[in-house]
């Protein structure tokens, strides 16, 4: 009997948590990146992205991309 009981229970559980989404959303260079070849990513301790791409590193501060490079002390 709690057997059945326990099968129930998890199938119940089952049905709510299966209906949950995550949220996602790919950026592309018409969102801001330099390439939509990308490399690496970080995430720094302030919650900033760090991506090294195709054309050279990005930051995003989770509104907009600050491209990097030489006028920034980069190395071309």
């Amino acid at each position: 009997m709690r057997s059945g009981l326990l099968i129930g229970f998890i199938l119940l559980v089952n049905l709510f948590v299966s209906g949950q989404s995550l949220f996602s959303h790919n950026f592309t260079v018409n969102d801001g990146l330099p390439s939509n070849t990308i490399r690496c990513i970080y995430k720094d301790t302030k919650d900033r992205m760090w991506i090294g791409t195709g054309a050279g590193l990005c930051q995003y501060d989770g509104k907009e991309f600050t491209i990097l490079g030489v006028r920034n002390g980069l190395a071309g």
